[in-house]
């Protein structure tokens, strides 16, 4: 039996053909469709990127089995690893209250 790739899978691995972080130069940016990412946002990505294939490719054969072991209801004690990497790395998104903006629809 081969080895089977999710789709998530398959679609995280994929080469990705939108964005570049090389520098450009001047003239090139003077033509640049204007959706280019922020020198932070494109540093963001780098380590983003660094960090998936340092952890969580690496983690997905785990992930993929508890997933089909009867603990799969329970949460995965590598995904409680990555998040604490992911937090370390400033990578984890935290919801900050004080940007909460209260409506009639938010407690």
């Amino acid at each position: 039996m081969g080895t089977s790739v999710s789709p998530w899978s398959a679609a995280l691995h994929a080469p990705h053909s939108g964005l570049t972080l090389s520098r450009t130069s001047a003239a090139a940016a003077a033509v640049s469709s204007g959706f280019e990412p922020s020198e932070r946002a494109a540093a963001l990505l780098v380590t983003l990127r660094r960090f998936m294939s340092e952890h969580v490719y690496p983690a997905e054969a785990q992930l993929e089995a508890h997933a089909a072991s009867p603990q799969r209801w329970t949460v995965c004690p590598v995904v409680e690893d990555l998040k604490a990497e992911a937090y370390a790395r400033s990578l984890f998104a935290q919801l900050e209250p004080c940007l909460i903006q209260k409506t009639p629809y938010t407690p």
